[in-house]
């Protein structure tokens, strides 16, 4: 099945509203520059990006310019999606 940004993008949203309390987060919404996570949590966010949307983001874009919102996150991904 081929990467859906729409529906990854929900997914995210998902897990960051259950995993971090972050409910009602516009998708252009900054996170991590913002303070609302701290770096750390991208570990997290990587791990849920690979566990259940089956991408791995390299560690080389797993920095806050190309994560710090989650349709960033979703874009990234995508780029890295067989």
């Amino acid at each position: 099945m081929p990467f859906n940004k729409d529906t990854s993008l929900q997914a995210l949203l998902g897990f960051l509203a259950s995993e971090f309390n972050l409910t009602d987060l516009d998708p252009d919404e900054p996170i991590f520059s913002a303070g609302l996570i701290d770096s750390f949590s991208l570990v997290q966010v990587a791990a849920f990006i690979g566990e259940k949307l089956g991408v791995t983001i390299p560690t080389k874009d797993l920095t806050v310019a190309k994560m710090d919102r989650p349709r960033q996150m979703i874009d990234t991904a995508a780029v890295h999606a067989k």
